[in-house]
């Protein structure tokens, strides 16, 4: 009985002792990198599970893709009928989009951005970086139909709005301008002259918003009084700095 308790011990100890020399080690960019690397191995060796499902704006329908052993699919289910099919055929949307943007684009990686199917389901509208696209689905072919800025990123929900400065605001009737000086409302005309001072009680703790409103009719103009806040940060711990291998501290 003592042989195996002192055999467990010595294990123990030895295990104890590996991890302490672990946990010493400087590590580099490439066991981060090969850390990182397992998500995507994982990742892919998973088939036909439902990735981005995007329903229509009235509810009728909804797409979604999904990775397989043969690439990524794309499918749409149509919701009171019950029914599912193929929303087209990957390879050669992709071998077209392609051709039409001169570079190559591969299954796995094709991205398609707010898509719409048509009424009739027989076009599906999308769009790749900056350029709309439509695919005929009984044509089986693929045409650009114009371009759109891209949806700006969704901001961090903890940053703070800057509302002390903003430019002048012009009145329906392009008159007048409304801007923020001195954390007070003033106006003037659009020649710059008949300046008037509509607030007197902005300060650096109270002040007014520069996003001011007018009137359809030119008449009246809204703000905002803010009471300023001490920021409170939020303290996050970046496990992977591009600058250097340790951790950071960062707030936010």
């Amino acid at each position: 009985m003592n042989k195996y308790y002192n055999l467990l011990l010595t294990l123990c100890s030895v295990l104890v002792f590996s991890v302490a020399v672990t946990a010493q080690k400087s590590f580099s960019p490439s066991d981060y990198q090969r850390a990182d690397s397992l998500t995507d191995l994982f990742g892919k060796s998973v088939y036909h599970a439902v990735q981005g499902i995007n329903w229509d704006d009235n509810n009728q329908y909804f797409w979604y893709s999904t990775h397989t052993p043969e690439g990524k699919e794309f499918w749409v289910v149509y919701a009171e009928k019950l029914k599912k099919e193929k929303l087209f055929e990957t390879g050669k949307l992709v071998q077209q989009l392609s051709d039409i943007m001169k570079k190559p684009i591969k299954n796995e990686d094709f991205p398609p951005v707010n898509g719409t199917l048509s009424a009739d389901s027989k076009l599906f509208a999308f769009q790749v970086d900056t350029i709309l696209f439509e695919w005929n689905r009984l044509k089986n072919s693929l045409k650009k139909t114009g371009t759109k800025p891209k949806n700006k990123p969704e901001g961090y929900w903890g940053e703070r709005a800057e509302d002390h400065t903003g430019p002048p605001v012009k009145s329906p009737d392009g008159k007048w301008y409304a801007f923020i000086r001195e954390n007070n409302v003033f106006i003037k005309d659009t020649a710059g002259k008949n300046q008037v001072q509509l607030s007197f009680d902005g300060s650096v703790g109270e002040y007014y918003a520069a996003e001011l409103y007018w009137s359809p009719d030119s008449q009246k103009l809204a703000g905002t009084k803010v009471r300023a806040e001490i920021p409170h940060y939020i303290y996050f711990v970046e496990s992977s700095p591009s600058d250097q291998l340790q951790p950071k501290l960062q707030k936010r």
